[in-house]
Formats: structure tokens, sequence, C-alpha cells
């Protein structure tokens, strides 16, 4: 493994950046019905969706990764919603589509 020395703190800084991806409203609409099809991007699949919408694989894997975490965290409060025994066990896939409409109506 190489180290790396950096002449100050803010040379480091500069150089540890990362610009923020700023998706587009269309990016997020095809991204968004891609992920209601398919929750995981694998291979061509992802390569293809990444050309059509101008991004790069890594980007687009990065967010059906965010995106998982926060259909996990949905997931998650539904079920902590009233007692114990009127926990969600088992989910449709239609069910999971209403419940996606019900967090953008309350967002």
């Amino acid at each position: 493994m190489r180290i790396r020395k950096f002449k100050s703190h803010e040379e480091f800084a500069v150089r540890r950046k990362r610009v923020r991806t700023v998706f587009t409203a269309g990016q997020l609409q095809e991204l968004e019905r891609h992920f209601r099809l398919n929750k995981y991007a694998h291979g061509s699949t992802r390569d293809k969706l990444a050309q059509d919408l101008n991004l790069t694989q890594k980007q687009v894997k990065i967010w059906f990764k965010n995106r998982r975490m926060k259909f996990r965290k949905e997931l998650s409060s539904l079920n902590n919603r009233g007692p114990p025994e009127e926990h969600i066990t088992e989910v449709t896939l239609e069910e999971v589509f209403n419940m996606e409409d019900v967090f953008k109506d309350s967002n």
C-alpha cells in the first residue's frame, strides 16, 4: 500500500472532496421506474440505463443501493406502526407500490 504525503491539511481536504451527483427530474423518474420493476440493476441493464440517462454505471449502482436503503427504512417504519400483533409480516408487490405512493404523498 502506497502512502501519499500531503504538504498541508488543506491539500488533503481538497483532494478528499467528492462532488455530489445531482440527478435531473427525468433521470430520477426513469430510475424510480426501473426500481419499481426490479430492486437491483445488474450488468447490461445497469450499463444501458447509465448510457440512456447519461450517467456512469457507478452512479446508477450507488443510486440503487441508496434507494434500497430508503425502501427498507420505509418498510421498517410501516412495520413499527401500531401494536406488535399488527406488524406486517409479508408484503405483496402491489402493496409495495401503494406504500411508495403513500410515502411520496407524505413528503
